[in-house]
């Protein structure tokens, strides 16, 4: 006697599994594989994933070989359960593995190691993609940040670079569909770019890119860039954090899924520490 299951449970119980696992059920029949392959399937796969929020976590390990190379490893820790950390496996074929974790975006995550090479690495399936050098001529470094785009239904870079000086601060975008890197437009009004290296990213929030600028009377100010139409834009930020007296620091960041802006320094003799 066989029993058959409605599609609909099939899918509830498919999308509360590991992708690995949905990579294995593939081989299970054509109706598995396309109904695992299907957009709609990811979707549901995707925002049920949601619900239970992942953190990586890296850790330098001494290298064992010649020289002074330091591999480095990578755990997954879950934010909902007190599950054991996970050790992941390195990225294939770079192993021994040095690539520290830039930024993530919808459980893929953006590499780089020191020799200047970039990866982008899907942890729960082991899949990565070397992407294109560029050349950039800040001695200063550069921040990399990756968006998705549902207009043109592509994964896209950011990078910015750091300059101290000099009126341009050029931006860069990598296209995963087009596979090579493209300078874009200086902002109209040229603004200073205020980025610490290693420190900040571009926090990626209802489409567009964002960080932290000033204008020519040196007010903080927050720059945005469309992902999809490629367009600057700027968004004012309140007095309490352009005119804090002896800032140390001024940041913007996404929190619980909103933007911020927030800043520390000392007024009339005390720490402060301002969010908006």
């Amino acid at each position: 006697m066989e029993i058959h299951f409605p599609e609909e449970i099939i899918v509830d119980i498919l999308i509360r599994l590991h992708v690995s696992s949905l990579l294995r059920f593939k081989c299970a029949s054509k109706f598995w594989k396309t109904l695992i392959s299907d957009q709609y399937f990811k979707a549901k796969h995707y925002n049920y994933a949601k619900n239970n929020k992942k953190i990586l976590i890296t850790g330098l390990i001494p290298g064992t070989g010649t020289g002074t190379e330091t591999d480095i490893s990578y755990y997954c820790s879950s934010l909902s359960s007190s599950q054991p950390l996970q050790n992941l496996c390195c990225p294939s074929n770079h192993k021994p593995c040095d690539y520290m974790i830039l930024c993530c975006c919808d459980g893929l995550a953006l590499l780089w190691c020191p020799r200047g090479d970039h990866l982008l690495w899907n942890p729960s399936t082991n899949e990565s993609v070397q992407l294109p050098n560029h050349e950039t001529r800040s001695l200063f470094g550069s921040t990399y940040e990756l968006g998705y785009d549902s207009i043109s239904d592509d994964y896209k870079i950011l990078m910015v670079e750091h300059m101290s000086n000099g009126p341009e601060r050029p931006t860069k975008i990598l296209a995963l569909k087009s596979g090579s890197w493209r300078k874009n437009g200086n902002h109209p009004r040229g603004f200073r770019n205020k980025i610490i290296p290693c420190k900040n990213s571009l926090p990626f929030v209802r489409g567009a890119f964002h960080w932290l600028s000033r204008d020519s009377l040196l007010k903080y100010i927050m720059i945005s860039f469309n992902i999809s139409n490629e367009v600057y834009g700027e968004i004012s930020l309140p007095e309490e954090i352009c005119n804090i007296s002896n800032v140390n620091y001024v940041r913007c960041v996404v929190f619980e899924g909103m933007l911020c802006a927030y800043c520390n320094g000392r007024e009339g003799g005390l720490n402060t520490f301002k969010l908006w």
